[in-house]
């Protein structure tokens, strides 16, 4: 649950911060990622916003030592959200150990509050055991 807290927590500083992609990826992979491989995680994942764009991207990291295959990805309960990035969508990327990929951008219309939230489905690639994850 902490896990959790903190990466919402780095989700909305980057929301709120002008942040370069760069400094962002730094962070994540400093801080999260220790603690996700320390709780069993393989696969973190977090959203970005981007300064005057009005979208988020959100990414996935592999900190595991094998391929992940994110198997498909839902976008779902989109307020204010444009509608062709919300539903399922199969397949997602392969995300080699140590690469961060970049699942999806969310553009969402300025001037009015806007959410989503988003569900993987992913499995090794050498397995065929799936790990479903929610954000």
């Amino acid at each position: 649950m902490a896990l959790v807290r903190r990466a919402t927590f780095l989700a909305a500083l980057f929301a709120s911060t002008v942040c370069s992609r760069a400094v962002a990826q730094k962070l994540m992979q400093t801080t999260d990622t220790e603690e996700a491989a320390r709780a069993g995680v393989d696969l973190i994942h977090w959203a970005e916003g981007v300064p005057d764009a009005g979208e988020r991207i959100i990414y996935v990291r592999n900190i595991s030592n094998r391929p992940i295959q994110v198997k498909s990805y839902e976008i779902y309960d989109c307020v204010a959200v444009h509608v062709r990035v919300c539903g399922i969508h199969t397949p997602g990327p392969l995300v080699l150990p140590g690469k961060t990929a970049r699942l999806a951008i969310i553009d969402f219309v300025r001037m009015h509050r806007w959410s989503y939230r988003y569900r993987l489905n992913t499995a090794f690639v050498d397995s065929t055991a799936a790990d479903t994850s929610h954000h």
